[in-house]
């Protein structure tokens, strides 16, 4: 307290704080180096997921079956949308390719047109370029003192065109969806304008509300294990077009991302 009280402003505080290491200090990770790059590698290549849900194929080829939705289709890009998209791209991490995004964006007023023409061929064709799925796996420990390969979780790093492809396809999809209301206006993830803290905010409110109506508040978390792991890769395409009418091209585009 004394500390605080002969402080004069908050920098000063936090600057004394630091040096009792209550703020700002890093624990070092214990990490054990056991794990080879092969053992860490066959352990993220072969999650197996228990808890999968169940989906019938046969429910998609219920012939009564009227989408309703416009057919989506990918639509051609220009220049400065691709320009957007690289600029978006905040990490400086390097792909397998070995192309920097400094690099990119000092030259990029010379390749904006092959990569936008190179962009386009991919959408409208329904290709992935082979090479832009190939990604460099970190592993980072999800505690502090890892003991087996369960403790540690994979980062992947792509090359940068295939991140600013990813923004595009994705902007592409997020307003498909929004038009068509088919995105709950109460999710928070992979939501324009929305967020964590619009999440936290919305709970509250309705916790607030139940209390003030001297009603009940009830709280259920539920905890997705590997969410994304667990899509499956032949049930998706399926879906996308059975129930998004996601057009011919548009499947087979998403079905070359995982093969």
């Amino acid at each position: 307290m004394q500390i605080i009280e002969n402080t004069t402003n908050q920098r000063e505080m936090w600057q004394k704080l630091n040096l009792l290491s209550i703020k700002g200090k890093r624990i070092k990770q214990q990490i054990n180096n056991k794990f080879t790059p092969d053992e860490l590698n066959n352990h993220f290549a072969n999650i197996k997921i228990t808890n999968s849900v169940k989906f019938n194929l046969s429910d998609t080829n219920n012939a009564n079956h009227q989408n309703t939705l416009n057919e989506f289709s990918f639509e051609c890009i220009d220049p400065e949308t691709v320009r957007k998209a690289i600029y978006r791209i905040k990490s400086s991490a390097v792909g397998n390719d070995q192309i920097s995004m400094l690099f990119i964006k000092l030259i990029l007023p010379y390749i904006t047109n092959p990569i936008t023409n190179m962009f386009n061929l991919s959408l409208m064709s329904g290709t992935f370029p082979s090479d832009w799925k190939i990604a460099q796996v970190l592993a980072f420990s999800k505690t502090q003192n890892v003991l087996n390969v369960d403790d540690f979780r994979p980062i992947s790093i792509l090359p940068a065109f295939s991140k600013a492809l990813e923004y595009i396809v994705s902007d592409q999809i997020r307003t498909h969806l929004t038009q068509h209301n088919l995105m709950d206006p109460l999710q928070s993830g992979f939501h324009k304008y929305h967020s964590t803290a619009t999440a936290l905010a919305c709970i509250t409110d309705g916790i607030r509300l139940a209390l003030d109506k001297r009603e009940i508040a009830y709280l259920t978390h539920l905890d997705f294990f590997k969410a994304f792991q667990s899509v499956d890769h032949k049930i998706l395409p399926r879906k996308l077009s059975y129930f998004l009418n996601f057009s011919q091209e548009a499947v087979r585009w998403v079905k070359k991302l995982f093969v």
